[in-house]
């Protein structure tokens, strides 16, 4: 009887240190994955700023800051993202946003990413999108205008439900492989 009791507190600390190894495998391998899920998102983003950069100035005959919100959002459109061009807070065009409705948005001069922008040329922030009601990574970045348009901060938002989704099938699957491993 003893001998059976010996054995069955060995397997029970054995599944104990088992199961706490691998809910910091767990843990940790997430986060990790997580911050570079987000970060690689960011860098995407920041390349097609700068592309968007380089268009504007190439276009640069825009004949009204209504002909750049169109334009934008014709742009938004193919790259299925949101672009925001804001000036000293205002935002003179946004792609999920009509033309005629800007008026009615919020100052956007104390938005995180902004502030950054302004401060340092680039700004990053992850938040709810009140507008669209759902997380977005928002990347900014200073820009110099061009003809009807001026300075300003021009800015991306990249739905963060893709990189939820890739985090939680990866919880999913390590989940399954630690009950495996467990059985």
């Amino acid at each position: 009887m003893k001998l059976r009791s010996f054995q069955m507190r060995i397997l029970l600390w054995t599944w104990g240190l088992l199961l706490m190894a691998m809910a910091v495998v767990f843990f940790y391998s997430t986060s990790i994955v997580g911050d570079e899920l987000v970060t690689e998102a960011e860098i995407r983003t920041r390349h097609q700023i700068e592309a968007i950069d380089w268009l504007i100035q190439d276009h640069s005959l825009f004949e009204s800051e209504q002909d750049f919100a169109e334009w934008l959002d014709a742009l938004a459109f193919k790259l299925n993202s949101r672009i925001t061009y804001i000036i000293n807070g205002k935002v003179v065009a946004d792609s999920e946003v009509p033309y005629a409705e800007l008026d009615s948005m919020d100052d956007h001069s104390r938005r995180p990413e902004v502030l950054s922008a302004l401060k340092d040329g680039w700004g990053v922030n992850v938040r709810h999108s009140d507008t669209l009601d759902k997380d977005m990574l928002y990347v900014a970045r200073k820009f110099t205008g061009v003809s009807v348009v001026d300075t300003g901060i021009l800015r991306m938002a990249v739905p963060f439900s893709h990189v939820s989704a890739r985090l939680d099938l990866l919880r999913t699957n390590l989940i399954w492989l630690f009950l495996g491993t467990l059985g």
